[in-house]
C-alpha cells in the first residue's frame, strides 16, 4: 500500500549500520599499502643505509686508535663515514701520543741542574725525530693540520728553554760576580786588620771598578750596582774602624775606643750619618765578640787546667805554662792552683791507702774493708811492678797476663779487671775474646770462687762458652766469635720464646719424667749413685734452675748450657765428709774453706769449741734448775796430742818407742767422727743420758758473697741420735732463743794448724801460698817409698 503523502512511517529496528557510521578500514589499508612492492623496497634500504653508516663509523674510529696513515678515496656514504670517523680519531689518537711525547721530553729536561745549548739541541733533535714518526701515521687530510700544531708547540717549548738558558746564564754571572765582590770585601777586612791599610784601599778600588764593568756589561743594574758599591764602602770603613779597636785592645785603651765611636767629630768625611751608624754598630758588635771569645777562650784554658787535674796529669811545669796562658784572668789560675793544692794532697792519701792494700793484696781480712776504688788502685800498681820486675828478670810478660797473675791473687773480685774481662768477653773480636776465655779458665780452675773475679755477668759468661764451644766445634775464632756474640744480640720476646721451646723438647727428650729428670740431672752434675744426698729432689731441682737460666743466654744450645751449668754448679755443690760419711751437697764446708777432706779432723775440733761456747746457757740453765737436761761434749784427742804423735811417728817410723799408742791417737784423730755431745738430765742424784753426734746442715740463708767469693752465713748444727740413728734439732738455750747453735769455720786456725800438723810452714801471707805449700807436700808424699807411704797413710786425712 503505497505511503500517503505527509504521513510518517513508523521507526523500525535496524539490521546493520549505514556506511556513514561504520569505521573506514585504514589498516587494512595500511597493510595493503605496505605489502606493495615499492614502499617495502624504501624502507629497507632506509634501515639498511643507517645501519651501514653507524658501522663504517665505529670502524673507522675503531682504525683511528691505530692509525696508520692514507686510506683508500670513498666511494660511498658508508665509505665516506668511514674516512672521516678515521680521520678525526686519528688526529685524537696522535696528538695525545705527541701530547706523552712532550711531556716526557720536559721531564727528562727538568731533571736536568743545569739546562744547556747542548741540551736544548738535544731536545729539538729528540723531539723531531719523534713528532716525525707520529706524523708517519697521519692520514693525508690532517697531517698539515698536525705538523703546524707540533711546529708551534715545539717552538714554544725551545724558547721557554732558551729563556731558561739566557736567565742561568745571567744569574751564574750575577753569583759569580757577588762571589768575587765577597772574597775582595774579605780580603779588604782581614788587610785592615793586617794594618795593611794601602793593601785594603787598593783591593777597595778594585772592588767597585768591578762592579762599575759589571752595570756596563749589563750583569748589575743600576740600582744593584749602587747597593753593591755602598756595601763595599761600608764593609771598607767598618774594618778600618775594628782595625782601629783591635788595636785599643791589645793596648789596654778599649775603653778610650768605645769612647771615640760615640763622639761625633770622628765621623770620617764624606760619610752619611747613617752610613756611620751602621759602621759604628759594626765595629762594636765585632769588639764585643772579640771580648767575649777572649773570655771563654780563658775560661776554656782553666777548663783543661782542671781536666789535667782531674786525670792526675798536672805538674809544675804544666802550671807554670798555665799561669802565662791566664794572665788576663788572674782569678782563673787562682782558682786553678787552688784545685791542684787539693788534688796533691788527695793524691798523697789516695797512694798511702794504695800502697797498704798492694802490700795486704792476699789478705782477705784487709782487703773486705778498702772500696772498689782503692781495689783498682792497688791492681792497677801491683800488675805494672810484676810487668816491669818480670821484664827486669828477663821473662817479660804482657799486659794482660800481668793483670791475669795479680788477679788470680786477689781476695777480693777486682772491678777494673772484671769490667775488662767483661768488655773482652763481649767485644765481637776474637783475639780479646780468647784472652777472656783463657782468663775465665784458668781461674775457673783455681780453688774456691776465683772464676767471679774475671766476671760476674751472665752475658759475657754464656758468650764465652759459646765461643769455646764453636772452637772446639772446629770453627775459626772470627766465625765462632762472630757467632757466639750474635747469640746475646737477640732479646725480643720471639728469641726467648724460641729458646723456651727448645728448653722444653730437650728436657721432654733427655728427662720426661720426674724419677727421669733426677737421673738425668744427677749424670749431668757427676754426682756418684754412692754419694749420699740428704734431699735427692731439691739437688735435682737447683741443678735443673740453672740449667734452665743458662740455656737463655747461650741461645738454646743445650751442650754449651750444661758446660756452663756443670761448671758453675761444682764450684758450690759437692761431697763433704764432715758428717761421718761421703754426702752431696751444697756448700761443703771443705770446699768453701779450700781444702780437702784430710782437714776434717780439724773441722771437728773447730765445730766441738763451737759447741762448747753455744750449750754454755744452757747448762748454767740446767745446772740452776730452770731447764730440763744439759749438754757436754765428749772429748777425743787434742790437737796436741795429734800432732806429738803425728812428729813421732813422722820421723822415727817403727823405732818410736809409743808407735802403738801414737797410731792409735792418729788414727781415731784422722778418722774425722763427728763430734759426739750427750745431752744430760739430772734426776736427784742420778743422770740420764743420751748420745748423739753433731750433723752440719746447710742454712737457707747461707750463700756466695758477690764481693768476696767467701761463704756467708753459718751452717746449723743438728743432733743425730745414736741409739736411733734419726736426726733431731739441737734444742736449747743458745743466746737467749730457742734456735739451733751455727757452725762458722774458722778458716784460719783450720788452715794454719793443717800445715802445722803436716810439718809446713803457716806463716805464709795468703791461703793460695799455703796451697802451693800443701800441693808440693802431697806431691813429695806420692814420690816416697811404699813403706813410708803405708805409715803415712794411717787414717784418712794428712796423708
Amino acid at each position: 500500500m503505497a505511503r500517503q503523502e505527509g504521513t510518517v512511517e513508523p521507526m523500525q529496528r535496524q539490521v546493520k549500520s549505514d556506511l556513514v557510521t561504520t569505521p573506514a578500514h585504514f589498516g587494512e589499508a595500511y597493510d595493503n599499502a605496505a605489502l606493495t612492492p615499492t614502499l617495502l623496497g624504501e624502507l629497507g634500504s632506509s634501515l639498511s643505509n643507517n645501519a651501514s653508516m653507524e658501522l663504517s663509523k665505529r670502524r673507522g674510529i675503531e682504525a683511528g686508535l691505530n692509525p696508520s696513515g692514507d686510506i683508500l678515496p670513498p666511494l660511498t656514504n658508508a665509505d665516506k663515514a668511514y674516512a672521516d670517523a678515521y680521520q678525526n680519531q686519528s688526529q685524537a689518537t696522535l696528538t695525545n701520543q705527541a701530547n706523552d711525547l712532550f711531556n716526557k721530553a720536559n721531564e727528562n729536561m727538568s731533571k736536568l741542574n743545569k739546562i744547556t745549548t747542548g741540551s736544548i739541541s738535544e731536545y729539538q733533535k729528540t723531539m723531531t725525530e719523534g713528532l716525525g714518526d707520529i706524523l708517519k701515521l697521519a692520514p693525508n687530510d690532517v697531517r698539515a693540520s698536525l705538523a703546524n700544531q707540533f711546529t708551534g708547540q715545539m717552538q714554544s717549548s725551545t724558547h721557554q728553554y732558551n729563556m731558561r738558558v739566557i736567565s742561568q746564564n745571567k744569574a751564574e754571572a750575577v753569583a759569580s760576580s757577588n762571589a768575587a765582590l765577597s772574597s775582595i770585601n774579605e780580603q779588604v777586612h782581614t788587610a785592615a786588620l793586617d794594618g795593611k791599610l794601602d793593601s785594603a784601599a787598593k783591593l777597595f778600588e778594585d772592588s767597585l771598578e768591578m762592579i762599575a764593568r759589571g752595570k756596563n756589561g749589563g750583569t748589575y743594574s743600576s740600582s744593584q750596582a749602587q747597593v753593591l758599591g755602598k756595601t763595599a764602602h761600608l764593609n771598607y770603613l767598618s774594618s778600618l774602624e775594628i782595625q782601629k779597636g783591635i788595636t785599643a785592645r791589645h793596648e789596654g785603651k778599649l775603653d778610650e775606643w768605645y769612647a771615640s765611636l760615640a763622639d761625633e767629630k770622628s765621623k770620617p768625611e764624606g760619610v752619611s750619618w747613617s752610613e756611620w751608624e751602621t759602621v759604628r754598630g759594626n765595629s762594636a758588635k765585632y769588639l764585643n765578640g772579640v771580648n767575649s771569645l777572649g773570655n771563654q777562650q780563658q775560661t776554656l784554658i782553666a777548663s783543661n787546667g782542671a781536666v789535667d787535674i782531674a786525670q792526675g796529669t798536672m805538674n809544675a811545669e804544666k802550671m807554670e805554662s798555665y799561669q802565662s796562658q791566664l794572665k788576663e784572668s788572674p782569678k782563673l789560675f787562682n782558682q786553678l792552683q787552688i784545685q791542684y793544692s787539693n788534688q796533691l794532697r788527695k793524691s798523697s792519701k789516695d797512694g798511702q791507702s794504695t800502697n797498704f792494700y798492694a802490700s795486704h793484696w792476699k789478705n782477705i781480712d784487709s782487703m773486705r774493708s778498702a772500696t772498689p776504688k782503692q781495689i783498682d788502685g792497688a791492681f792497677n800498681m801491683l800488675s805494672d811492678m810484676h810487668q816491669k820486675s818480670s821484664e827486669a828478670s828477663g821473662h817479660p810478660i804482657s799486659k794482660d797476663e800481668a793483670d791475669y797473675q795479680v788477679a788470680a791473687n786477689a781476695t777480693v773480685p777486682v772491678p777494673t779487671y772484671n769490667k775488662k774481662i767483661t768488655s773482652y768477653a763481649t767485644s765481637g773480636n776474637p783475639d780479646l775474646m780468647m784472652n777472656a776465655l783463657q782468663s775465665y779458665n784458668r781461674l775457673a780452675d783455681l780453688p774456691g770462687f776465683k772464676a767471679g773475679i774475671a766476671s760476674n755477668n751472665k752475658n759475657a759468661i754464656g758468650t764465652l762458652h759459646s765461643f769455646e764451644h764453636f772452637i772446639e766445634q772446629g770453627l775459626d775464632a772470627t766465625t765462632a766469635a762472630n757467632k757466639a756474640t750474635l747469640i746475646n744480640s737477640d732479646k725480643s720476646d720471639e728469641k726467648t720464646q724460641l729458646i723456651n721451646r727448645a728448653t722444653k723438647e730437650y728436657l721432654d727428650d733427655a728427662a720426661p719424667t720426674a724419677a727421669k729428670l733426677q737421673s738425668w740431672a744427677f749424670n749431668q752434675a757427676g754426682i756418684s749413685k754412692t754419694d749420699v744426698i740428704d734431699n735427692p729432689t731439691s739437688v735435682a731441682s737447683e741443678y735443673l734452675g740453672m740449667f734452665k737460666d743458662n740455656m737463655q743466654w747461650v741461645g738454646g744450645n743445650s751442650d754449651v748450657a750444661l758446660k756452663m751449668t756443670n761448671k758453675a754448679f761444682q764450684q758450690a755443690w759437692g761431697v763433704s765428709h764432715v758428717n761421718g760419711k761421703a754426702t752431696f751437697g751444697f756448700l761443703p764446708p771443705e770446699k768453701m774453706i779450700k781444702l780437702d777432706e784430710g782437714a776434717v779432723p780439724l773441722m771437728q775440733l773447730d765445730i766441738a769449741e763451737q759447741v762448747k761456747g753455744a750449750i754454755k746457757e744452757t747448762n748454767a740453765a740446767h745446772d740452776a734448775g730452770h731447764y730440763d737436761w744439759g749438754y757436754r761434749v765428749v772429748e777425743g784427742p787434742s790437737l796436741d796430742e795429734y800432732a806429738s804423735a803425728k812428729k813421732s811417728v813422722r820421723e822415727l817410723g817403727l823405732k818410736d818407742p809409743q808407735y802403738a799408742a801414737h797410731k792409735q791417737i792418729i788414727s781415731k784423730f784422722d778418722a774425722g767422727s763427728p763430734v759426739e755431745i750427750e745431752r744430760v738430765r739430772k734426776i736427784g742424784k742420778k743422770e740420764e743420758v743420751q748420745k748423739f753426734t753433731t750433723k752440719i746442715i746447710t742454712n737457707p740463708w747461707q750463700g756466695i758473697d758477690s764481693n768476696t767469693g767467701e761463704l756467708t752465713g753459718g751452717y746449723d748444727i743438728a743432733l743425730v741420735n745414736k741409739d736411733t740413728g734419726m736426726t733431731e734439732p739441737f734444742q736449747g738455750l743458745f743466746t737467749n732463743t730457742n734456735m739451733n747453735p751455727t757452725y762458722n769455720p774458722n778458716t784460719d786456725w783450720i788452715a794454719r794448724n793443717y800445715m802445722l800438723v803436716n810439718g809446713l810452714n803457716p806463716n805464709t801471707n795468703s791461703h793460695e801460698e799455703f796451697l802451693a805449700q800443701y800441693a808440693r807436700f802431697r806431691e813429695q808424699q806420692n814420690e816416697e817409698s811404699p813403706y813410708t807411704k803405708t805409715i803415712n797413710s794411717v787414717g784418712r786425712g794428712f796423708r
